[in-house]
Order: C-alpha cells, then structure tokens, then sequence
C-alpha cells in the first residue's frame, strides 16, 4: 500500500508537471496574441495615416479641381487602397482578440489542470500518510527493520523517515 501511494504521487507529480506545461504554452500564446495584438494596432495607425494622406490629396485635388483632374483620381485610389488597408486592418484585429480569447480559455484549462493535479497530490499525500499511520508511535529502528522485511531499500527509508 505504500508503494502504491508512492506510485500515485509520483503520478500526481507527473501531473502537475504537466498542467505547468499546459500553463506555459498558454502564456506563450498569450504572449502572441498580444504580439498580434500590437501589429493590428500598427496597421490601424498605418491606415488611419494613410487615409489622412488621402484625405488631404484630396481636398488638394478638389482645390486644383480644372487643372488636376488625374490628381483627383489618384486621390481616389489611395482612399480605396486606404480603405483596403482599414478593412484589413480592422481583420487582424478581430483575429487577434480570437486569438487572444483562445489563449485565455487555454490559460483557464491550464489552471483548471494545475488544480486537478494538487487535487491528486493532496489525495496521494492523504494515501502516503494513510499507508505509514500503523507506524505512527514506533521507533525508527522497528520502522526501519519492519522496511527490511518487506524489502524497501535504504534509499526509500531515508527520504520516508521525516515523515514518520
């Protein structure tokens, strides 16, 4: 019984091993979705910009209306492509905030993992103390003799002894 509540902490240990695992793939996702964040951010300001320059040939265009026909409409396709640029802007930022949503539901899992395994950790925790309670009031020295019959090595009583 003993070494089965060792087996299940070692297993819990595993466990948690794992869910911080878990965790940090989900701050490394959560790192990029901010990442992304930021380029979405800088291509909005980028095509703000660029709409303002198309803005200002614009109206510059309209001012030389009789003498700058072809400025007017090339005015008119940097506000197109300006526009392309707010549009695509405006889908990574959506992107984004899916991915940055995404990152904190695997954040969520992550901790709800890392709960699970101090869950199995406390249980094989309460296994191990169930399993040395019968030893609870003798001596080291019957403890240690009583480990030599059932053929527990040195090394395992070393690191069971504190507990006892």
């Amino acid at each position: 019984h003993l070494i089965t509540s060792y087996e299940h902490l070692i297993t819990s240990y595993e466990h948690l091993i794992t869910s911080y695992e878990h965790l940090i793939t989900s701050y490394e996702h959560l790192i990029t979705s901010y990442e992304h964040l930021i380029t979405s951010y800088e291509h909005l300001i980028t095509s703000l910009e660029h709409l303002i320059t198309s803005y200002e040939h614009f109206i510059t265009s309209l001012e030389h209306f009789i003498t700058s026909l072809e400025h007017l409409i090339t005015s008119y396709e940097h506000l197109i492509t300006s526009y392309e640029h707010l549009i695509t802007s405006y889908e990574h930022l959506i992107t984004s905030y899916e991915h940055l949503i995404t990152s904190y539901e695997h954040l969520i899992t992550s901790y709800e993992h890392l709960i699970t395994s101090y869950e199995h950790l406390i249980t094989s925790y309460e296994h191990l103390i169930t399993a040395l309670e019968p030893f609870r009031d003798t001596t080291v020295g019957a403890y240690r003799s009583h480990l030599a019959k059932k053929g527990v090595n040195l090394f395992l009583f070393i690191y069971m002894c504190p507990l006892v």
